[in-house]
């Protein structure tokens, strides 16, 4: 069993549905980047990214990646316990960016 069991991997805004959750932020090589949690994780990857998969507002980390070509993957996940499952993936997957 993989620790990404259950995630999505699809990109248009329309197909995620609302309710809490969390989401994994990879970029091409697979090294996570960022994990987050919304009550409504529709409306947070919403923020991140446009119908197209791209990041639309993106930090400098990500935007350097954009300006190299490269693209950045959003797994998401719908759950009630999205604080317990960032939490728990904060410590498996160690991102990057290690915001809580």
């Amino acid at each position: 069993m993989s620790i990404l069991d259950g995630f999505s991997e699809r990109f248009a805004l329309p197909d995620i549905p609302e309710g809490p959750g969390v989401c994994i932020i990879e970029d091409e090589q697979g090294q996570v980047l960022q994990v987050a949690m919304s009550v409504n994780i529709r409306r947070r990857i919403g923020y991140l990214l446009d119908n197209t998969g791209v990041v639309a507002s993106p930090g400098p980390r990500i935007h350097d990646a954009q300006l190299r070509g490269e693209r950045v993957l959003v797994r998401w996940k719908l759950t009630a316990e999205y604080q317990r499952e960032k939490r728990r993936l904060m410590e498996e997957l160690e991102p990057l960016w290690k915001r809580r």
